[in-house]
């Protein structure tokens, strides 16, 4: 006699984790209930129905057409095997894993932390689907087109066989080996400000890059902000033109005549001493 497979016990429904399986098996592709039942080899269709609506109220499937369903976030033309290739913005969480938001897709590619690679929060990558999963793409980064930053700052480290600066990425410490040209005037535990010039982008790669500026050790108002405006990308310098611009300034004041003058007026700054810009003062009147 032959036994029945388990889902098909007629006192239980047919499981709805077979049926999304066979959907991410075959992923992009619409499939009917005749397909379904030989496949799987089932015997109720009016089970395999409830089924089919149970997922569908879960939003893990949908309709394609007249008794045709697709898992959903996919569609029956852009997913043609797992080797078809996307180009997006990766997204990193706090926990280091990522998402890339791709044309061509109503969902969101996830990727864990180990198939981002190199890629970093707001590269611009390219990325392999690699599996769905309860309705959900998974990928793997494959490619970074564009890094949304080179510039970071980190702290400079000399050991005994190596000098390195460590930088933060993501939740990650990363330590970059630095040149003997590199380290000349920098002293252990130095704040640097550096450009990476080449990126890991296999497991046996080293990272390198250059310094731009050394911050020193003394925590002060001036490297705080330089270190800000270093973090958000910006330049530490002006360009020439700029300068040169900014030095041809006349230092007077040519417009009195449009303007209130309080100069005789005894003022006290309300800013602290430490402030870059003293533009909140107040004085004593009797008027």
């Amino acid at each position: 006699m032959k036994k029945k497979r388990k889902h098909e016990s007629p006192s239980e429904p047919i499981k709805d984790q077979f049926i999304l399986r066979f959907f991410e098996e075959n992923s992009g592709k619409a499939v009917g209930i005749n397909a379904i039942l030989r496949r799987l080899n089932l015997k109720k269709q009016s089970a395999l129905e409830a089924a089919l609506e149970r997922l569908e109220e879960k939003k893990l499937i949908r309709k394609f057409s007249a008794g045709k369903w697709i898992l959903n976030g996919t569609d029956a033309t852009s997913i043609v095997s797992n080797e078809h290739l996307y180009q997006g913005v990766v997204d990193v969480a706090r926990a280091g894993f990522g998402y890339v938001l791709c044309k061509g897709l109503t969902r969101d590619i996830f990727v864990s932390q180990k198939n981002l690679g190199s890629a970093q929060d707001g590269d611009f990558v390219q990325v392999k689907l690699a599996r769905m999963y309860l309705g959900k793409p998974e990928g793997i980064v494959v490619k970074v087109l564009q890094r949304s930053k080179s510039q970071f700052v980190g702290l400079y480290r000399a050991f005994k066989n190596e000098s390195v600066v460590i930088i933060t990425l993501g939740n990650q410490s990363i330590e970059i080996p630095l040149y003997r040209e590199d380290i000349k005037n920098l002293e252990d535990y130095d704040r640097l400000v550096i450009e990476i010039t080449k990126w890991k982008e296999k497991p046996n790669d080293r990272m390198s890059c250059k310094v731009i500026k050394n911050l020193g050790k003394n925590k002060t108002i001036d490297m705080e902000m330089e270190t800000i405006i270093a973090k958000a990308g910006f330049s530490l310098a002006f360009p020439a033109s700029v300068v040169q611009e900014s030095e041809s300034i006349q230092n007077s004041v040519s417009d009195l005549d449009q303007r209130r003058d309080f100069r005789d007026i005894t003022t006290f700054t309300i800013d602290p001493i430490d402030a870059k810009d003293f533009d909140d003062a107040i004085f004593l009147s009797n008027q």
